[in-house]
Protein backbone atom coordinates (compact mmCIF):
# COMPACT_ATOMS: atom_id res chain seq x y z
CA UNK A 1 0.00 0.00 0.00
CA UNK A 2 0.84 3.68 -0.60
CA UNK A 3 -0.62 6.63 0.67
CA UNK A 4 -0.37 10.16 -0.94
CA UNK A 5 -1.48 13.86 -1.20
CA UNK A 6 -1.95 14.88 -4.52
CA UNK A 7 -2.55 18.55 -4.49
CA UNK A 8 -1.43 19.90 -7.80
CA UNK A 9 -2.40 19.23 -11.40
CA UNK A 10 0.68 17.09 -12.60
CA UNK A 11 1.18 14.92 -9.25
CA UNK A 12 -1.15 12.31 -9.97
CA UNK A 13 1.24 10.96 -13.03
CA UNK A 14 3.66 10.80 -11.05
CA UNK A 15 2.78 8.91 -8.26
CA UNK A 16 1.18 6.76 -10.58
CA UNK A 17 4.30 6.14 -12.66
CA UNK A 18 6.11 5.06 -9.93
CA UNK A 19 3.47 2.51 -8.75
CA UNK A 20 3.08 1.33 -12.14
CA UNK A 21 6.87 0.79 -12.28
CA UNK A 22 7.09 -1.27 -9.46
CA UNK A 23 3.73 -2.82 -9.43
CA UNK A 24 2.16 -1.61 -6.31
CA UNK A 25 -1.56 -2.74 -6.21
CA UNK A 26 -2.74 -0.41 -3.64
CA UNK A 27 -2.54 3.49 -4.06
CA UNK A 28 -4.35 5.98 -1.80
CA UNK A 29 -4.26 9.09 -2.83
CA UNK A 30 -5.99 11.92 -1.27
CA UNK A 31 -7.38 15.17 -3.24
CA UNK A 32 -9.71 16.92 -1.10
CA UNK A 33 -9.60 19.66 0.88
CA UNK A 34 -7.75 18.94 4.36
CA UNK A 35 -10.71 19.25 6.77
CA UNK A 36 -10.60 20.45 10.55
CA UNK A 37 -9.73 17.99 12.98
CA UNK A 38 -10.46 17.23 16.52
CA UNK A 39 -6.91 18.58 18.41
CA UNK A 40 -8.30 16.97 21.55
CA UNK A 41 -7.32 13.32 20.06
CA UNK A 42 -3.89 14.89 19.21
CA UNK A 43 -3.79 16.50 23.10
CA UNK A 44 -4.17 13.09 24.58
CA UNK A 45 -1.74 10.81 22.53
CA UNK A 46 1.21 13.63 22.55
CA UNK A 47 0.24 15.29 26.07
CA UNK A 48 0.77 18.74 24.86
CA UNK A 49 0.22 20.92 21.81
CA UNK A 50 1.39 19.76 18.50
CA UNK A 51 4.76 21.04 17.42
CA UNK A 52 4.75 19.45 13.93
CA UNK A 53 2.29 20.15 11.72
CA UNK A 54 2.79 16.50 9.91
CA UNK A 55 1.34 14.82 13.32
CA UNK A 56 -1.88 15.65 12.31
CA UNK A 57 -1.46 16.38 8.58
CA UNK A 58 -1.23 12.86 8.28
CA UNK A 59 -4.15 11.33 10.14
CA UNK A 60 -6.04 10.58 6.72
CA UNK A 61 -3.22 7.88 6.57
CA UNK A 62 -3.35 6.85 10.21
CA UNK A 63 -6.80 6.46 9.93
CA UNK A 64 -7.40 4.54 6.60
CA UNK A 65 -4.02 2.11 8.02
CA UNK A 66 -5.99 1.38 10.48
CA UNK A 67 -9.12 0.46 9.24
CA UNK A 68 -6.99 -1.83 6.79
CA UNK A 69 -4.94 -3.39 9.47
CA UNK A 70 -1.79 -2.05 8.35
CA UNK A 71 1.10 -2.24 11.18
CA UNK A 72 3.90 -0.15 9.56
CA UNK A 73 4.37 2.88 7.49
CA UNK A 74 7.89 3.84 6.12
CA UNK A 75 8.16 7.48 5.69
CA UNK A 76 10.28 9.19 3.42
CA UNK A 77 11.53 12.03 5.54
CA UNK A 78 15.21 12.08 6.03
CA UNK A 79 15.96 12.45 2.81
CA UNK A 80 15.94 16.46 1.81
CA UNK A 81 18.28 16.64 5.21
CA UNK A 82 20.55 13.46 4.80
CA UNK A 83 21.10 10.87 1.67
CA UNK A 84 19.53 12.53 -0.68
CA UNK A 85 20.24 15.97 0.13
CA UNK A 86 18.84 19.17 -1.24
CA UNK A 87 22.44 21.02 -0.83
CA UNK A 88 24.11 19.17 -3.57
CA UNK A 89 25.18 21.88 -4.97
CA UNK A 90 27.16 23.01 -2.55
CA UNK A 91 30.07 21.40 -3.77
CA UNK A 92 30.32 23.95 -5.94
CA UNK A 93 31.81 26.22 -3.51
CA UNK A 94 33.59 23.09 -2.31
CA UNK A 95 35.70 22.34 -5.02
CA UNK A 96 35.96 26.16 -5.88
CA UNK A 97 37.63 26.77 -2.81
CA UNK A 98 39.93 23.98 -2.79
CA UNK A 99 41.36 25.22 -6.42
CA UNK A 100 40.20 22.04 -7.83
CA UNK A 101 39.08 23.35 -11.13
CA UNK A 102 39.09 20.60 -13.13
CA UNK A 103 36.57 18.68 -11.26
CA UNK A 104 34.54 22.13 -10.80
CA UNK A 105 34.49 22.22 -14.53
CA UNK A 106 33.21 18.65 -15.22
CA UNK A 107 30.03 19.06 -13.03
CA UNK A 108 28.95 22.76 -14.30
CA UNK A 109 26.08 22.68 -16.41
CA UNK A 110 26.43 23.97 -20.07
CA UNK A 111 28.91 23.95 -22.89
CA UNK A 112 32.24 24.45 -22.87
CA UNK A 113 32.25 28.24 -22.57
CA UNK A 114 29.59 28.63 -20.48
CA UNK A 115 31.11 26.78 -18.00
CA UNK A 116 34.22 28.81 -18.35
CA UNK A 117 32.15 31.67 -17.88
CA UNK A 118 30.13 29.79 -14.68
CA UNK A 119 33.43 29.43 -13.28
CA UNK A 120 34.44 32.67 -13.76
CA UNK A 121 31.89 33.87 -12.20
CA UNK A 122 32.10 31.62 -8.97
CA UNK A 123 35.26 32.47 -8.47
CA UNK A 124 34.51 36.09 -8.28
CA UNK A 125 31.97 35.25 -6.13
CA UNK A 126 34.50 33.56 -4.03
CA UNK A 127 36.51 36.75 -3.36
CA UNK A 128 33.92 39.13 -2.85
CA UNK A 129 32.14 37.02 -0.59
CA UNK A 130 35.89 36.11 1.32
CA UNK A 131 35.22 32.33 0.51
CA UNK A 132 31.68 32.40 0.82
CA UNK A 133 31.75 33.34 4.65
CA UNK A 134 29.77 36.50 3.55
CA UNK A 135 26.81 37.28 3.58
CA UNK A 136 25.97 36.38 7.40
CA UNK A 137 22.47 35.79 6.50
CA UNK A 138 20.98 33.15 3.33
CA UNK A 139 19.63 36.28 1.28
CA UNK A 140 16.34 33.78 0.79
CA UNK A 141 15.89 32.32 3.90
CA UNK A 142 15.89 35.90 5.60
CA UNK A 143 13.28 37.02 3.34
CA UNK A 144 11.28 34.38 4.44
CA UNK A 145 12.11 34.47 8.00
CA UNK A 146 11.23 38.30 7.69
CA UNK A 147 8.24 37.78 6.36
CA UNK A 148 7.21 35.41 8.94
CA UNK A 149 7.72 37.85 12.02
CA UNK A 150 5.41 40.42 12.00
CA UNK A 151 3.16 37.65 12.16
CA UNK A 152 3.67 36.18 15.95
CA UNK A 153 1.16 36.86 18.60
CA UNK A 154 3.96 37.21 20.99
CA UNK A 155 3.71 40.21 23.00
CA UNK A 156 7.16 42.58 21.88
CA UNK A 157 8.01 42.80 26.13
CA UNK A 158 8.37 38.82 26.29
CA UNK A 159 10.51 39.03 22.88
CA UNK A 160 12.58 41.52 23.88
CA UNK A 161 13.26 39.93 27.48
CA UNK A 162 13.93 36.88 25.69
CA UNK A 163 15.68 37.90 22.84
CA UNK A 164 13.60 35.97 20.47
CA UNK A 165 13.55 38.11 17.43
CA UNK A 166 17.56 37.99 16.78
CA UNK A 167 16.94 34.36 17.48
CA UNK A 168 14.65 34.09 14.93
CA UNK A 169 16.46 35.94 12.58
CA UNK A 170 19.82 33.53 13.16
CA UNK A 171 17.62 30.76 11.86
CA UNK A 172 18.15 32.60 8.60
CA UNK A 173 21.65 31.88 8.72
CA UNK A 174 21.43 28.04 7.92
CA UNK A 175 23.85 27.37 5.20
CA UNK A 176 25.68 30.53 4.82
CA UNK A 177 29.27 30.39 5.07
CA UNK A 178 29.62 26.67 4.64
CA UNK A 179 31.74 25.36 1.93
CA UNK A 180 31.72 21.82 2.74
CA UNK A 181 28.63 19.47 2.11
CA UNK A 182 29.36 16.92 5.32
CA UNK A 183 30.37 19.31 7.23
CA UNK A 184 27.26 21.37 6.78
CA UNK A 185 25.02 17.82 7.18
CA UNK A 186 26.72 16.90 10.55
CA UNK A 187 26.38 20.43 11.85
CA UNK A 188 23.06 22.22 10.66
CA UNK A 189 21.16 19.10 9.67
CA UNK A 190 20.45 17.50 12.83
CA UNK A 191 17.58 20.24 13.86
CA UNK A 192 15.38 19.93 16.66
CA UNK A 193 12.14 19.96 14.21
CA UNK A 194 13.99 16.03 13.01
CA UNK A 195 13.35 14.25 16.36
CA UNK A 196 10.46 16.42 16.58
CA UNK A 197 8.21 15.27 13.43
CA UNK A 198 9.70 11.73 14.15
CA UNK A 199 8.02 11.69 17.56
CA UNK A 200 5.03 13.57 17.25
CA UNK A 201 4.11 11.30 14.03
CA UNK A 202 4.93 7.93 15.45
CA UNK A 203 3.01 8.84 18.69
CA UNK A 204 0.04 9.66 16.80
CA UNK A 205 -0.03 6.63 14.83
CA UNK A 206 0.50 4.49 17.39
CA UNK A 207 -2.11 5.80 18.75
CA UNK A 208 -3.69 4.10 15.93
CA UNK A 209 -1.67 0.83 16.96
CA UNK A 210 0.54 2.04 13.65
CA UNK A 211 4.52 1.52 14.18
CA UNK A 212 6.12 4.61 11.82
CA UNK A 213 9.48 4.07 10.42
CA UNK A 214 12.19 6.39 8.97
CA UNK A 215 14.19 4.02 6.44
CA UNK A 216 16.28 7.14 5.17
CA UNK A 217 17.84 8.19 8.46
CA UNK A 218 19.22 4.47 8.89
CA UNK A 219 22.36 5.46 10.51
CA UNK A 220 24.48 2.81 7.75
CA UNK A 221 22.94 5.35 4.68
CA UNK A 222 24.00 8.21 6.73
CA UNK A 223 27.45 6.82 7.34
CA UNK A 224 27.60 5.95 4.01
CA UNK A 225 26.29 9.73 2.38
CA UNK A 226 29.08 11.19 4.43
CA UNK A 227 31.40 8.91 2.88
CA UNK A 228 30.68 10.08 -0.60
CA UNK A 229 32.89 12.88 -2.14
CA UNK A 230 30.69 15.57 -2.45
CA UNK A 231 30.75 16.17 -6.18
CA UNK A 232 28.55 13.31 -6.38
CA UNK A 233 25.75 14.72 -5.49
CA UNK A 234 25.70 17.23 -8.34
CA UNK A 235 25.94 16.91 -12.01
CA UNK A 236 25.38 19.78 -14.50
CA UNK A 237 23.40 21.51 -12.51
CA UNK A 238 21.11 18.65 -11.18
CA UNK A 239 21.17 17.94 -7.75
CA UNK A 240 20.30 14.71 -5.58
CA UNK A 241 22.36 13.15 -8.34
CA UNK A 242 23.89 9.99 -6.31
CA UNK A 243 20.34 9.61 -5.49
CA UNK A 244 19.08 9.57 -8.64
CA UNK A 245 21.59 7.08 -10.11
CA UNK A 246 20.68 4.59 -7.14
CA UNK A 247 16.96 4.63 -8.53
CA UNK A 248 17.95 4.26 -11.96
CA UNK A 249 16.15 1.54 -13.28
CA UNK A 250 13.83 1.35 -10.38
CA UNK A 251 12.35 4.90 -10.23
CA UNK A 252 10.54 5.64 -13.59
CA UNK A 253 13.06 8.27 -16.00
CA UNK A 254 10.38 10.75 -16.00
CA UNK A 255 10.05 10.70 -12.00
CA UNK A 256 14.33 9.90 -11.22
CA UNK A 257 15.13 12.91 -13.74
CA UNK A 258 12.83 15.49 -12.92
CA UNK A 259 14.79 18.74 -12.77
CA UNK A 260 12.49 19.73 -10.07
CA UNK A 261 9.95 19.80 -7.95
CA UNK A 262 7.07 21.94 -9.79
CA UNK A 263 4.23 20.14 -9.66
CA UNK A 264 1.79 22.55 -12.01
CA UNK A 265 -0.88 24.90 -10.56
CA UNK A 266 -2.35 23.75 -7.17
CA UNK A 267 -5.71 22.36 -7.68
CA UNK A 268 -8.41 24.57 -6.75
CA UNK A 269 -10.47 22.61 -3.77
CA UNK A 270 -14.46 22.67 -3.95
CA UNK A 271 -16.08 21.87 -1.05
CA UNK A 272 -20.16 21.18 -0.91
CA UNK A 273 -20.86 22.99 2.36
CA UNK A 274 -20.81 19.56 4.46
CA UNK A 275 -17.27 20.34 5.91
CA UNK A 276 -17.65 20.59 9.92
CA UNK A 277 -16.47 23.65 11.11
CA UNK A 278 -14.05 24.75 12.92
CA UNK A 279 -15.20 25.44 16.62
CA UNK A 280 -14.39 28.89 18.12
CA UNK A 281 -11.05 29.79 20.04
CA UNK A 282 -12.08 32.34 23.51
CA UNK A 283 -9.00 34.22 22.86
CA UNK A 284 -10.48 36.01 26.29
CA UNK A 285 -10.25 32.99 28.44
CA UNK A 286 -6.98 32.11 27.39
CA UNK A 287 -4.87 30.85 30.80
CA UNK A 288 -3.45 33.89 32.48
CA UNK A 289 0.09 33.75 32.01
CA UNK A 290 -0.74 33.12 27.82
CA UNK A 291 -2.64 36.13 28.20
CA UNK A 292 0.24 38.21 29.30
CA UNK A 293 2.50 36.75 27.11
CA UNK A 294 -0.19 36.86 23.45
CA UNK A 295 -1.23 39.95 22.11
CA UNK A 296 -4.53 38.86 21.62
CA UNK A 297 -5.70 41.14 19.59
CA UNK A 298 -3.46 39.93 16.97
CA UNK A 299 -4.37 36.38 17.84
CA UNK A 300 -7.89 37.37 17.48
CA UNK A 301 -7.78 38.48 13.98
CA UNK A 302 -5.75 35.36 12.75
CA UNK A 303 -7.89 33.31 14.08
CA UNK A 304 -11.03 34.62 12.18
CA UNK A 305 -8.99 35.25 9.46
CA UNK A 306 -8.33 31.50 9.46
CA UNK A 307 -11.65 30.94 9.71
CA UNK A 308 -12.47 32.91 7.33
CA UNK A 309 -10.04 31.65 4.65
CA UNK A 310 -9.20 35.34 3.89
CA UNK A 311 -5.76 36.23 5.48
CA UNK A 312 -5.56 40.06 5.61
CA UNK A 313 -2.13 41.57 4.65
CA UNK A 314 0.74 41.20 7.03
CA UNK A 315 0.19 43.83 9.43
CA UNK A 316 3.65 45.02 10.91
Amino acid sequence: HAFAFAHAEREPEHIFAVSRAIHLPHNHVFTGKKTWQDDRRALTLLGYPVEHGNATHHEPFYALAEKLGIRTLLSGFGGDEFVTTLHGSMALLELIVRRQFRDLYRILPGNGITRVLRLARLELRRIRTENFSRPLYNPRFYTAFDQRWPLMSLRETWADRFDLKQRHYDQARFDAGYTDLKRFTLEKRWQPFVPTRMENCSLMALGRSIEYRWPLLDIRLVRFFLSVPSSENYQRGMGRYLHRRAVRGIVPAKVAWKTGKDMGTPVSFITNGAEPAMPPLHVPGLHPFLADMVDTDKLTRQIGEMVSGTPSPVIV
